[in-house]
């Protein structure tokens, strides 16, 4: 009799016990990014999988339109006292964002803890700097790429240029891009990213240009902007001069039309790898081939990429951090990149298929390993410094000023900028 009470108290306390976990809280955390159909669906899938190795833990997806409504919504709810866990950021975002105090100081949590195995020299000197802010580690690097010379091998062959052979210079592009267009049937030998966006995705691919061109847009320590140049002229009149004097580059009055690229009515443009994943699947019947940046004095590019940060406001770190660590993962960082188009930013990763196989991918790795490929300047304000100077980039392609003007004007307010932020 003694036995069978002792047992049901057992019992008892062991329903009891049950019951407290039914009932306990589940942490709910917020991610925030920006992404395709098949990135989210991707990102869901890694979450599901994160989720069954941490019981209680969930995470929900929020997708914005773009990365300026990104960028809105997170300074929005920061100041409201309500920011999400973890977001996709910009890299350029992380100098501002740790300035202001707004994320959370990783480096502390990557010392504490080893079983996240995060270390420098696992990552792309790069990408590691970038995710750093004053020495500290403020984000951890999850994407990297170039801008890489996109061409469309239909209409290619359909003007007698060879499909197998992308102009290999500005010269070529020039000419390549004239015999590409056909006004009368809207197509353009190629395209401006933007003509509205008025911020770095404006000013990203003139900035390219510029450093093909020999020049720099910052000097070596950052202090002074030093793009009204020759140089910085020079690729700004190649832009305007395809667009008014060869009338070879989709004009501002047809900004408003819907995926040129995409409906097979531009000849030549700048991307990303993603477009080795999103052409494929989305498009299939875009015939495209991709090369290295034309060359002018350098085939310069950009190395970027997306980073990973905790919010200070997270009320749940411990969980966030868990995720972050499981993101970090390198199975994790190749199955993200491989499938999402991008390189891994973990070097453990790069000599694997399809990076060391793939036609495409072996151009971007090409690219991105070259001497000239190199860090884009993000000195403090980085946001509203090129908004700045990119109102006048846009007045210059709207055939309100010319390029010498335009550049002087830009230097000389950014600099003014550059100087309030860095009191």
């Amino acid at each position: 009799m003694r036995n069978i009470k002792l047992i049901a108290f057992w019992v008892c306390i062991f329903m009891m016990l049950s019951t407290f976990d039914v009932f306990a809280e589940e942490v709910v955390l917020k991610f925030w990014t920006i992404g395709s159909r098949a990135q989210q669906d991707l990102l869901n899938q890694i979450f599901t999988e994160f989720s069954k190795a941490n019981p209680g833990i969930k995470v929900q997806l929020m997708v914005a339109a773009s990365w300026e409504d990104l960028y809105q919504k997170v300074l929005v709810s920061v100041a409201g006292g309500a920011p999400p866990d973890i977001i996709r950021s910009k890299d350029f975002w992380v100098p501002e964002f740790a300035s202001r105090d707004v994320i959370e100081d990783l480096t502390s949590w990557v010392e504490k803890d080893k079983s996240a195995d995060i270390k420098p020299e696992k990552f792309w000197p790069i990408r590691w700097q970038q995710s750093c802010y004053k020495g500290r580690l403020y984000s951890l690097p999850w994407t990297t790429f170039t801008e890489l010379f996109f061409y469309n091998k239909d209409l290619f062959a359909k003007v007698g240029l060879n499909p197998g052979k992308p102009p290999d210079t500005w010269k070529q592009l020039r000419e390549y891009a004239i015999k590409l267009t056909d006004e009368k049937n809207k197509q353009w030998g190629t395209i401006l990213y933007t003509y509205s966006r008025v911020g770095p995705a404006m000013t990203e691919y003139w900035e390219l240009l510029l450093m093909q061109a020999g020049g720099s847009l910052m000097n070596k320590d950052e202090s002074a902007f030093t793009f009204y140049s020759p140089a910085g002229i020079e690729a700004l009149q190649h832009q305007l001069d395809m667009l008014y004097k060869d009338r070879s580059m989709m004009p501002p009055e047809f900004a408003s039309l819907t995926q040129p690229v995409e409906r097979g009515k531009i000849g030549m443009w700048y991307l990303g790898p993603w477009g080795f994943v999103d052409y494929p699947t989305q498009f299939p019947d875009l015939k495209w081939g991709v090369a290295l940046m034309p060359q002018n004095k350098t085939r310069s590019a950009y190395s970027v990429g997306n980073n990973l940060v905790m919010l200070k406001g997270s009320k749940h770190k411990e969980e966030a951090w868990k995720l972050l660590k499981w993101l970090m993962k390198p199975e994790n960082d190749y199955k993200w990149n491989t499938l999402g188009g991008y390189l891994p930013s973990q070097k453990i990763n790069f000599g694997k298929s399809p990076y060391n196989s793939d036609p495409n991918w072996l151009v971007q790795r090409k690219q991105f390993l070259r001497s000239d490929t190199m860090s884009r300047p993000y000195p403090l304000g980085f946001n509203e410094i090129h908004t700045k100077f990119a109102t006048w980039l846009q007045k210059a392609y709207l055939g309100q000023v010319g390029a010498e003007e335009a550049l002087k004007s830009a230097q000389a307010e950014a600099n003014a900028l550059l100087k309030e932020f860095s009191k």
